[in-house]
């Protein structure tokens, strides 16, 4: 880890000396190259809607919204799609027709308006891309919890799995952040992308969306639809279960790319290494938590739980009960 140069997402880097000795991402070039698109197509927009913007007023951004004054980013989309409608042989050259053509109506709606209000959602993806080419062996999305951290992971996520191709493993250790991100994939996209996705609970886990795999059929399904899946969502405690298996479905996923632990400020127990293991030679694995929240894993229906383990962090335990 000394030879790696990690980007912070503020502060100032503890090894700003260091160059990385690791290769970049397989498909950080491809990564790379879509963000540019992406910054590309924002920069058009106000060309195909029929209006100009004055040079000396900086160029149109997604922090600004590319509209005319009182355009909405839902009228946006909407004439974008117009568009895309007149596109009978999707051979147009407009702004986004990749996303059109390549993705379901869900998705492509979910995508340019989280891209269209939200700056963080391009902040992110850059950074993920930038990172990957540098070939750092991870990096991290930190927010305080409703900040939208697994909805922007949850919209690069399928983004990646669909325009890239890419296998992505997301794991915790609790069952309630996977039924978040599985609950937010059904609904921030559509049938077209779902193909790609499934979500693995544990044996006592309730079902929680319609990507959800019942724990009997994990090898069934894993097996059949082995050359579609892309994006495999499982705890690290079933996951480390599932490998123990004298035979493992999880195995044929292989390498993966791209490695997303939520909840991280939990890592760095002996599960983690599992889902490590998962990553190829110049992997990138993507940490999302909140780094005030406590560090161990502590069972949302044992409240008094709570004040003990933060006790504990901060040394101020008189006795133990």
């Amino acid at each position: 880890m000394d030879d790696v140069q990690v980007t912070q997402l503020h502060g100032t880097s503890e090894n700003p000396a260091r160059v990385s000795k690791r290769l970049g991402h397989s498909k950080s070039e491809q990564f790379l190259a879509l963000v540019a698109r992406i910054n590309a197509d924002i920069s058009r927009i106000p060309e195909f809607l029929g209006y100009t913007v004055d040079p000396e007023q900086g160029l149109v951004t997604q922090v600004t919204s590319p509209g005319e004054p009182g355009l909405s980013s839902e009228e946006i989309f909407l004439r974008l799609r117009q568009w895309s409608f007149q596109d009978a042989n999707k051979d147009q050259d407009f702004p986004f027709n990749w996303l059109f053509n390549h993705f379901s109506a869900v998705f492509t709606r979910t995508f340019l308006m989280s891209l269209l209000n939200d700056p963080n959602l391009l902040l992110a993806l850059t950074q993920v891309a930038v990172h990957a080419k540098l070939g750092a062996p991870w990096t991290a999305i930190q927010g305080f919890p409703g900040s939208g951290k697994t909805h922007i992971m949850v919209v690069i996520a399928v983004l990646l799995t669909v325009e890239l191709e890419v296998t992505i493993l997301w794991t915790t250790q609790g069952n309630k952040a996977l039924e978040s991100a599985a609950q937010l994939i059904q609904k921030l996209s559509g049938p077209r992308e779902w193909k790609h996705v499934v979500r693995l609970p544990a044996s006592q886990a309730p079902m929680a969306a319609d990507i959800d795999v019942p724990f009997d059929e994990r090898s069934s399904t894993l097996t059949r639809r082995k050359a579609e899946i892309r994006l495999v969502l499982i705890t690290t405690g079933s996951l480390v279960q599932e490998l123990n298996k004298t035979w493992s479905a999880l195995r044929g996923l292989g390498q993966i790319h791209f490695l997303i632990q939520d909840e991280s400020q939990q890592f760095g127990s002996p599960e983690d290494g599992a889902a490590l293991a998962f990553l190829g030679p110049e992997g990138l694995s993507i940490h999302i938590g909140d780094p005030v929240q406590p560090s161990v894993f502590i069972d949302p229906k044992r409240p008094e739980t709570h004040e003990l383990w933060r006790a504990l962090e901060g040394r101020k335990v008189d006795q133990l009960p």
